[in-house]
């Protein structure tokens, strides 16, 4: 892939209508799976959520079987949540706002 491709726009979204189920609805935990096709590509995506102080984390797991010519699969995650402070390495805390030009 040269430059001019990594920089084009996309030839398509993966969308359309979706399967989606129950995979998990226990005391522990739920999940919800969802499964939708794209060009010829499967993706499945499974959501669960945890009970308890586990909970306070969405978790996701994604299989995709790409089999799309001619095309590379880029996955973005927009969110759109925000914290005033930020846990690094479990040892040091610092507010969200501070440039970050050194952290990769």
């Amino acid at each position: 892939m040269d430059w001019e491709q990594e920089q084009a726009a996309p030839k398509a979204y993966v969308g359309g209508p979706a399967k989606i189920r129950v995979v998990e609805n226990g005391p522990a935990r739920v999940a919800v799976k969802v499964s939708r096709e794209a060009a010829g590509s499967k993706f499945v995506q499974t959501i669960s959520l945890s009970a308890d102080d586990a909970g306070r984390r969405v978790e996701f797991a994604n299989v995709v079987e790409w089999n799309t010519k001619e095309s590379n699969l880029k996955a973005t995650f927009p969110l759109a949540a925000s914290n005033e402070m930020v846990l690094t390495t479990g040892i040091l805390e610092r507010s969200s706002g501070y440039g970050a030009a050194e952290e990769v």
